[in-house]
C-alpha cells in the first residue's frame, strides 16, 4: 500500500487544476471586406479562440459573431449578447483575438476592464496586451489604462494650446496668404495637419480623430466646418499620401 504523507497538498493541487478550467464566451467581428482579406475574417478569429482555449484547457462555451458592424461604440447587438451571457453566469471569460474586435474606443476598453474586475469575470485579447485572468495580467491592464488616459489628457492639452495660438493669430478665424480674413481655411493649416498626425500616431481611428477635432472646435476648410471620416482622410493625404476611408472602422 502506497501512502502519501501530505494528502492536503494533493487535494490542493486538484482544486487548483479544477479552477483553471474556465468557461469562455468568444467574440468575433469583421466590418469590412478589407478586414476579411487581411486575416481578420470571422472564421480566422474563431480558430484563434478555439486554439487558445484548447491550449489552456478551457471550455469554449460559444462564439458570438458580429458581421458588418463598426466598433466605434459598444451599442452593438453582438457585444451586448456576449456581455449578457457573461453576466448571466454562462461563462466567466470574454475572449477576443484583438482588443479592437471588441471596441476601438479607449473609454469603452477601460470600461470593459473595470466591469470585469467589478463583476468577477475576465477579459482576454490574444495579442497579449490584456489578460485579466491573472494577477499580472490585471496589473498590466491597469497600467496600460493609466498611460492611455495620460496620453489622452496630454493630447487634449496640446490641442487647447494649438487653438489658443490660432486665436491669437486670427481671433479664431484662419488668416489666408493674402492677409485677409477668410472665415474658414481654404486649405488645412500646418497646425491642424500636425494635430491630425499626432492623433494618428496615438493609434486613434479616423472616426475618433474626427470626433476629437469637432469637440475641440477645429474647423475644416469645407462649408460646414464639421469633421467626418472623409475630411480626415483628405487631411491625412496631405501628410502621408492617399488613405483608405475604411481604415476608420
Amino acid at each position: 500500500m502506497t501512502s502519501y504523507p501530505f494528502p492536503c497538498i494533493l487535494l490542493g493541487m486538484q482544486q487548483i487544476q479544477a479552477e483553471r478550467v474556465r468557461r469562455v464566451i468568444g467574440y468575433v467581428r469583421a466590418s469590412t471586406q478589407r478586414q476579411v482579406e487581411s486575416g481578420l475574417s470571422l472564421p480566422a478569429q474563431g480558430k484563434q479562440l478555439e486554439a487558445e482555449c484548447l491550449r489552456r484547457g478551457w471550455e469554449l462555451n460559444r462564439v458570438t459573431i458580429e458581421r458588418g458592424a463598426s466598433a466605434k461604440t459598444m451599442s452593438r447587438k453582438g457585444i451586448a449578447e456576449a456581455l449578457s451571457a457573461i453576466r448571466s453566469g454562462v461563462a466567466d471569460v470574454l475572449m477576443v483575438s484583438k482588443s479592437d474586435r471588441a471596441t476601438r474606443n479607449l473609454r469603452d476598453l477601460l470600461d470593459l476592464m473595470d466591469w470585469s474586475a467589478a463583476e468577477g469575470w475576465s477579459f482576454i485579447d490574444l495579442e497579449g496586451m490584456i489578460d485579466t485572468s491573472t494577477p499580472q495580467g490585471r496589473a498590466n491592464a491597469s497600467m496600460r489604462g493609466v498611460f492611455s488616459e495620460l496620453e489622452r489628457r496630454l493630447i487634449g492639452m496640446r490641442t487647447k494650446d494649438a487653438l489658443a495660438e490660432l486665436r491669437e493669430q486670427g481671433g479664431g478665424i484662419i488668416i489666408g496668404k493674402s492677409g485677409k480674413r477668410i472665415g474658414r481655411p481654404s486649405e488645412y493649416p500646418p497646425e491642424t495637419l500636425e494635430l491630425v498626425a499626432e492623433l494618428r500616431r496615438a493609434n486613434k481611428t479616423l472616426s475618433q480623430i474626427a470626433q476629437h477635432l469637432n469637440e475641440a472646435g477645429v474647423l475644416t476648410p469645407g462649408k460646414s466646418g464639421h469633421w467626418h471620416i472623409t475630411t480626415v482622410v483628405r487631411a491625412m493625404s496631405r501628410i502621408e499620401g492617399p488613405l483608405d476611408a475604411s481604415e476608420g472602422e
